[in-house]
């Protein structure tokens, strides 16, 4: 059975957000700022990201792209870049934005699907961007309260696809998650189950 169409421009715009985040996940971890343990986790969730948009693309009735979004990519991009110059935290306080937009997305998606295999997909992968951000947070030895900007109550920081229409023709190729350390230390364990910075 071939999925409602309001569904799959939602699905096709998800798989390539989370191609995008994916790719700054990676390069957060490149830029060096971060320490081991905290790369550890920061490759953890780029791994995340890359099944979340398997999932989505899954469910994206053959209309997934494969592709990081051009658009989302650059301006995630532009902003890593500003924040790099502050260290590990300015890092780790955009992916904890991140993460709080890619919740208000989904919530605000919900809304909209109709296809049950979407909703579900959607559903599943909305509480990993809480759980993300709060151990982001965490690693911040910030209360987790004050990152938290109201993303899951309002859709004011989601990522609207009408700001970043679906790629069509242009190329995005996201660094891959084996250009990453996959092994993680054992300190990875105790900051991404105990917060601790």
């Amino acid at each position: 059975m071939a999925q409602e169409a309001n569904d799959v421009a939602p699905t096709v715009f998800a798989e390539s957000l989370e191609l995008s985040v994916m790719a700054i996940y990676v390069e957060a971890v490149q830029s060096g700022v971060l320490r081991p343990a905290i790369s550890d986790v920061v490759n953890l969730f780029a791994r995340h990201h890359q099944e979340h948009a398997d999932a989505f693309g899954a469910a994206s009735d053959g209309k997934q792209t494969g592709q990081a979004h051009p658009g989302v990519l650059l301006a995630l991009r532009r902003r890593l870049e500003r924040v790099v110059v502050d260290g590990e935290a300015g890092v780790l306080t955009l992916l904890v934005d991140i993460e709080n937009s890619l919740a208000a997305s989904y919530m605000f998606t919900l809304g909209s699907l109709v296809e049950p295999a979407a909703m579900m997909v959607t559903a599943s992968i909305l509480p990993v961007a809480g759980q993300h951000a709060t151990v982001l947070a965490g690693a911040l030895g910030r209360p987790v309260g004050a990152l938290f900007t109201g993303a899951f109550e309002t859709d004011a920081e989601r990522f609207d696809p009408a700001d970043f229409p679906v790629p069509t023709e242009t190329t995005v190729k996201p660094p891959t998650l084996s250009s990453t350390s996959t092994t993680m230390s054992s300190s990875t364990t105790s900051i991404a189950t105990g917060f601790q910075p």
